[in-house]
């Protein structure tokens, strides 16, 4: 009788750094300020530019990228890694405070059709940029109270599997099967069967 021994991958988990930071991401995106993009002001960022402080949509962080990593570095708010710094940062600024500087001197009833020529104009020419204050910068951080707690609303998601409970599925997964080990390494020359 031959057993088979059945192995399942069931992925890294997040350290409690990157955990946290997740949750505060997530909390960030729900507050009522950065439920909208703020160039477009489409619903839901998942985005987000990370030096500006501010969320955006799939559609204007592709025109971000195109404005170069001098003026926009984009990040997903649930697919990339991120720096303390950066979180910190984001918690500082957020989408009204960033505008605030960036649309300071922006006509109320402006057309933002042209999201391009618009994003383009706002961050690269500061058309818009308020005159008597500095652009808002990673220095600006130590000025901001920043929060120490995830903000409520973070997802199940961004919680490491040994911080919450489990489901059913998981609960069973992870007591009746082996966790995955790498393949047998072999070397040149040198048959596995040695009999």
């Amino acid at each position: 009788m031959r057993i088979v021994e059945a192995r399942i991958s069931i992925g890294v988990v997040a350290s409690p750094r990157d955990s946290f930071d997740c949750q505060i991401l997530e909390g960030l995106v729900k507050l009522p300020e950065n439920r909208e993009c703020a160039d477009c002001q489409s619903k839901a960022p998942r985005w987000a530019s990370v030096n500006l402080g501010i969320f955006i949509c799939m559609q204007c962080s592709g025109i971000h990228r195109s404005l170069g990593v001098h003026i926009s570095k984009v990040r997903s708010t649930t697919l990339d890694t991120w720096l303390p710094e950066q979180v910190a940062f984001m918690q500082c600024m957020g989408n009204k405070r960033s505008n605030k500087y960036w649309e300071a001197e922006l006509p109320p009833d402006y057309d933002r059709s042209e999201i391009q020529k618009f994003i383009y104009t706002k961050y690269s020419e500061k058309r818009w940029a308020a005159k008597d204050a500095p652009q808002p910068g990673f220095g600006d951080i130590n000025l901001c109270p920043v929060s120490k707690k995830p903000l409520e609303g973070g997802s199940k998601a961004c919680i490491p599997k040994k911080m919450r409970n489990f489901s059913l599925e998981e609960e069973i997964l992870t007591s009746h099967v082996a966790p995955a080990l790498p393949p047998p390494t072999r070397h040149r020359g040198v048959s596995s069967n040695s009999s």
